[in-house]
């Protein structure tokens, strides 16, 4: 997966958006996010939202992600606050701008993910 993910970084254009097999978008999520992310100043490096969760027949079991885990979603710098809260983000619902990834790097292939 992380080998897949940085082959995607390599050839992306402004920005990134990961979904997995098994997730599903909504057909504006990344015009939404894409018009919000341009309306931020440069120095934010990704966009989140809460998601819903369907189980495997498509019958929505919880509306919010956020509110299913107890999670109060965070604004501006999330960095800190992701380290000392353990704040997760719902990953399917990330887009990411492409100078994060000439800051931070590419993903540690050796590490495993699901």
């Amino acid at each position: 997966m992380c080998y897949v993910c940085n082959q995607l970084i390599k050839e992306m254009g402004c920005y990134l958006a990961l979904i997995g097999s098994d997730d599903e978008m909504e057909v504006d999520r990344l015009e939404r996010q894409i018009a919000y992310f341009d309306s931020l100043g440069k120095e934010y490096g990704l966009v989140y939202s809460d998601m819903s969760m369907m189980d495997e027949n498509g019958i929505l079991v919880e509306k919010s992600w956020f509110k299913s885990k107890g999670v109060v979603p965070k604004e501006g710098d999330v960095f800190e606050p992701l380290l000392r809260d353990q704040f997760r983000f719902p990953s399917p619902s990330i887009i990411y701008r492409s100078e994060v990834f000439k800051i931070v790097g590419e993903y540690d292939e050796r590490l495993k993910t699901g």
